[in-house]
Formats: structure tokens, C-alpha cells, sequence
């Protein structure tokens, strides 16, 4: 697994910025079972509401860049 950090930053639609980290090797939901581990470690550090952190097909969207660091140094 490799992780893929992006130097640009993302707007929802609420005009929110995200800081954003690709995650190789991931093509569909299940591929490898770090996703799922992935995804409820940071509901755990983050909570589950969605409005700290999300999640895409094969990314993770922070709204703090420590929380992306923070995940970065888990995760890699």
C-alpha cells in the first residue's frame, strides 16, 4: 500500500476545504482489508459525523491538516 498525498486542496459545496491523500493500490470497495481498518480508525479519532474527515472510492478528505498528518503517520 501506498499512500499518495496531494499538495492541492479541495471545496465541497459548502465551500469547505479539504486536504486530500490517495490511497494506491485500492480500485473498489473491499479490495484489501486495511480499507476497512482505515476507514474505522478514523471514525474513531474523528468521529462519524463526516465533518472533520471523508472518504471516497480510493481517498481520504481532512479539513485539518494535523488530522491528515495525523493519519499519514498511522497509516504509512
Amino acid at each position: 500500500m501506498k499512500l499518495n498525498l496531494d499538495e492541492g486542496k479541495y471545496v465541497n459545496n459548502e465551500g469547505d476545504v479539504y486536504y486530500s491523500i490517495e490511497v494506491d493500490g485500492r480500485q473498489t470497495f473491499g479490495d484489501y482489508p486495511l480499507w476497512v481498518d482505515m476507514i474505522n480508525w478514523a471514525n474513531e479519532q474523528y468521529g462519524d459525523d463526516h465533518k472533520r474527515w471523508n472518504v471516497s472510492t480510493k481517498r481520504f478528505f481532512f479539513r485539518d491538516k494535523e488530522d491528515l498528518e495525523w493519519f499519514i503517520l498511522r497509516w504509512s
